[in-house]
C-alpha cells in the first residue's frame, strides 16, 4: 500500500523504491541486534543513478573496478552481469535489466564457466541471451585490428554494458604513458559514443609503495587513465572479508562498504545472498515475469509448476523476490 505513495512522493524509480523498504528495515534490524533503539532518519540522495550501481542508466560512462591481484575483482563484476540480466538487486542496489558483454582474458573457458554454475546453482537456463562472453587473448585494443574486433563484437551482440576484464590483458602500449593511455581511452570513447552503452574496465593497483596513495591514484599506470574515468570502485582484501571503496566524477561519493563472500561465489553486504533463498531463487522468480506480468495467484501456480516447488516454498520465494526488489 506504501509503494505507490513513496514512489509518487519522493519521485523516485521503481526498483529503487522495492529497494528502499528493505533498506529501512536492515536499518532497524541492525540496531535489534545491537541492543539498541533509536529513530533512523534518512536524507534524500543527491546522487545520480550511477550511485545505485545502475552503471546502465549512465549510457555514456566509464567506470573503473580497481583492486590488487586475487582480490576478486572479475567475480563482483561477474555478480553484476548476472544481476542485470534478471533486474535483481547487487550489492542491495537495484539494478535495471540490461545486455552485458564481457571480454575476458582473465581465466580459461572451463573455469569461467565452472564460475558461472557455481553462482548460478547449475542452472543454465538462467543465463539468458541477455549475457554474453568473449574469450579471447592476445587482443590488443590499442591496436587498429584489436579495436575493430571489438567494434564488430559490440555491434553483434549491442549491449548497454561493456566489461574488459582485465585492461592490461589488451593492451600492448606502456600503461604509464599518458599518450599511450590516451589513445585507448579514445578508442574506448568512440566505442561509448557509437553504440550508446557504458564501459567497465577491470585493472590493477599498483604495489604499495612508501608514498602510498589513496582512491583512484592507487590504479597502475598512467593517471590519464582515472581521468578519464566517470566513477572508480576499489576492492581491497580486509580483515574480515572484503572492502569496496567509491570516487564518483559527477556525484557525492557513497561510504565505503564492507562485504562477504559467499560459497556460491556472491558478493554481498548483509546476508541476504547467503540465506536460504540463494541469487538463483531470486532469478528464477524473477525469469518468471520476462515475457508478461502475472497476478500473485497466477505466479504462484507458475512458480509452483515450473519450478517444481511446494506451495509454501513457491510463496516464500515470491515474497522474498519482492522484498530483494527483484518483482513489484
Amino acid at each position: 500500500a506504501f509503494y505507490a505513495v513513496v514512489r509518487e512522493k519522493f519521485g523516485i524509480p521503481s526498483q529503487l523504491t522495492c529497494s528502499l523498504f528493505r533498506q529501512v528495515t536492515a536499518s532497524y534490524k541492525t540496531l535489534k541486534a545491537l541492543g539498541k533503539w533509536d529513530l533512523c532518519i534518512y536524507k534524500r540522495p543527491t546522487m545520480p543513478l550511477t550511485y545505485k550501481r545502475d552503471f546502465a542508466r549512465n549510457r555514456k560512462g566509464m567506470t573503473i573496478l580497481g583492486g590488487p591481484p586475487k582480490a576478486g575483482k572479475s567475480l563482483l563484476a561477474l555478480n553484476l552481469a548476472i544481476c542485470r540480466s534478471f533486474g535483481l538487486p547487487w550489492l542491495g542496489f537495484a539494478t535495471h535489466p540490461g545486455k552485458t558483454l564481457v571480454v575476458q582474458a582473465e581465466i580459461p573457458q572451463p573455469q569461467l564457466q565452472f564460475r558461472v554454475a557455481t553462482m548460478v546453482k547449475g542452472r543454465p537456463d538462467l543465463i539468458t541471451p541477455t549475457l554474453a562472453f568473449v574469450t579471447q587473448r592476445g587482443l590488443r585494443l590499442d591496436a587498429p585490428q584489436g579495436a575493430e574486433e571489438l567494434r564488430q563484437a559490440v555491434s553483434t551482440f549491442m549491449p548497454d554494458l561493456l566489461v574488459i576484464d582485465p585492461l592490461a590483458r589488451f593492451f600492448s602500449g606502456d600503461e604509464n604513458s599518458a599518450r599511450d593511455t590516451g589513445k585507448l581511452i579514445t578508442m574506448l570513447d568512440h566505442i561509448i559514443q557509437d553504440f550508446k552503452c557504458a564501459i567497465l574496465l577491470v585493472h590493477h593497483t599498483s604495489k604499495p609503495s612508501e608514498n602510498a596513495r589513496t582512491g583512484g591514484l592507487r590504479l597502475r599506470g598512467s593517471s590519464a587513465l582515472f581521468g578519464a574515468a566517470d566513477a572508480i570502485l576499489i576492492l581491497d582484501r580486509a580483515r574480515a572479508g572484503f572492502k569496496l571503496g567509491f570516487e564518483l566524477r559527477h556525484a557525492e561519493e557513497p561510504p565505503t562498504m564492507q562485504l562477504q563472500r559467499s560459497e556460491s561465489l556472491w558478493y554481498a553486504t548483509t546476508s541476504l545472498w547467503t540465506s536460504s533463498a540463494t541469487a538463483s531463487e531470486y532469478a528464477a522468480v524473477a525469469a518468471l515475469l520476462a515475457d508478461k506480468p502475472l497476478g500473485w495467484r497466477e505466479l504462484r501456480a507458475v512458480v509452483i509448476a515450473t519450478l517444481k516447488v511446494a506451495q509454501a516454498t513457491a510463496e516464500r520465494r515470491i515474497k522474498l523476490a519482492v522484498d530483494a526488489g527483484c518483482i513489484e
